[in-house]
């Protein structure tokens, strides 16, 4: 199957409060016929422009783009 990008945003600093939810999403596209499934989540936003300031999101959203192209 096509392999997935789940990126959340919220306003939770906590990236790991709601890592179950996400999981959970990303076993239902699995079961849907989708392959493997990657994670990210920016945490402490509440408006777009705090995804920028935030370098290691960054940096993460850069290497699982390189991955969906692999």
């Amino acid at each position: 199957g096509k392999k997935v990008l789940l990126l959340f945003t919220q306003g939770q600093r906590d990236t790991d409060m709601f890592r179950h939810y996400f999981e959970h999403v990303g076993k239902n596209m699995q079961f849907m016929g989708f392959g493997d499934y990657r994670i990210l989540v920016a945490g402490g936003t509440h408006q777009p422009e705090q995804v920028l300031c935030q370098k290691d999101v960054i940096e993460q959203a850069e290497d699982m783009g390189k991955w969906l192209c692999e």
